[in-house]
């Protein structure tokens, strides 16, 4: 793997995450405003992630912890692989050499 590949690794599921925050905040603000209310900043988004990060986790008695626990890194993990397919501009091709 080279460098330029582990950049975009890293930075399309934090762009991601980002971009898809934002564009929530937008469409809460712009929505309200269709229904005539000021709506919420473009930063609520950030702060309701903030806000549920920091809760107690509870788990339900007939429950496998740590199976409770595990799933919401589980699909998070999974959501941002789907994140890896998406082409980028900078990288190339790569040619097949033909064995004769």
């Amino acid at each position: 793997m080279t460098p330029e590949t582990l950049i975009y690794a890293f930075t399309f599921p934090v762009l991601g995450v980002f971009l898809g925050l934002v564009y929530k905040g937008i469409d809460r603000r712009f929505s309200a405003r269709l229904t005539s209310r000021i709506g919420p900043p473009i930063r609520q988004p950030f702060w309701d992630v903030g806000k549920l990060l920091l809760k107690e986790t509870v788990v339900p008695e007939n429950a496998v912890a740590w199976i409770f626990n595990a799933i919401p890194i589980v699909s998070f993990a999974a959501s941002m692989t789907l994140l890896l397919y998406i082409p980028s501009g900078c990288s190339r091709p790569r040619s097949r050499a033909t064995e004769t």
